[in-house]
């Protein structure tokens, strides 16, 4: 299977992302989760956070100074709607 080339920067669709694998019914993952489910690095991650593109109390929340991702809320980010 060849992959469709995208321009860069472009964010994959989550059909791209995702392919044929299932998706777990986890709702909040945490950044290493979260890295292994879409193809950006735990660091890349983290900068997506402090740039403000994934916000606090919409994508990822702080419990305890504990960062856990909604699954819902990224997976809206990725398909355009957030």
């Amino acid at each position: 299977m060849s992959a469709t080339p995208r321009p860069r920067g472009a964010v994959p669709t989550l059909d791209q992302v995702l392919g044929d694998a299932p998706v777990p019914p986890e709702e909040y993952l945490s950044i290493a989760d979260l890295s292994k489910r879409i193809p950006y690095a735990p660091q890349t991650i983290r900068n997506l956070m402090s740039s403000g593109v994934l916000k606090l109390d919409v994508h990822y929340l702080k419990p305890r100074g504990r960062i856990i991702f909604r699954w819902s809320a990224v997976r809206a980010w990725l398909e355009g709607q957030r």
